[in-house]
């Protein structure tokens, strides 16, 4: 399990890094993550500041890395993911959950409303796409790293009390054993009996 939550971590960094860039280059969301900092304690001392921007994005890495990386390692270590089409699946409807979780208390918090509906609905489907991009990227990083374990699994099931050496499909069975062709005894020219 302990392996699991490692890769659960590692994953949700790559998919948090990859979710930001999307954020900050293509959705135009590069001051959301300073939203998250405006729900905290110290939001009043660092407003304005160079440092909002940065704790706002070490709060996001760490949510998305820590924080859902830790869950998702768990989940995924539960269920035992054996394909990377399940363990694609599993994360995007991870993600689409912490969406709504995001959805439902962190925007209501920050004044955008439920859903965000108060900004419009840019936030609403731009955040659903980043989310659905995280889960892709978590999903499938965390597959690469326990595919080999998968494999391994598989051959071990397959293996099973079946014997350790076997024929290739493709090589000929062996024949049946025929009796040698029978021996002619030499006869003269002629036709004429000794």
């Amino acid at each position: 399990m302990t392996n699991s939550i490692f890769k659960g971590i590692a994953a949700g960094f790559a998919a948090t890094f990859i979710m930001s860039l999307a954020m900050y280059f293509g959705a135009d969301l590069r001051e959301f993550p300073a939203l998250i900092v405006t729900l905290t304690g110290i939001s009043h001392r660092v407003i304005g500041s160079p440092l909002w921007d940065w704790i706002g994005w070490a709060y996001h890495f760490a949510i998305g890395t820590l924080a859902w990386g830790i869950l998702f390692g768990l989940l995924a270590g539960a269920i035992r993911v054996r394909s990377g089409f399940g363990a694609w699946f599993t994360a995007i409807v991870f993600a689409v959950c912490a969406w709504v979780l995001m959805m439902i208390i962190v925007m209501p918090l920050a004044g955008l409303g439920f859903f965000a509906l108060g900004a419009g609905l840019d936030i609403f489907f731009s955040m659903l796409i980043l989310h659905i991009i995280w889960g892709t990227v978590l999903g499938l990083t965390f597959y690469a790293m326990t595919k080999p374990e998968v494999i391994e699994h598989r051959v071990h099931e397959r293996t099973a009390g079946a014997p350790i050496f076997r024929r290739s499909r493709r090589e000929p069975a062996p024949r049946a054993a025929q009796p040698p062709p029978p021996i002619e005894e030499p006869t003269p020219r002629g036709g004429e009996r000794l």
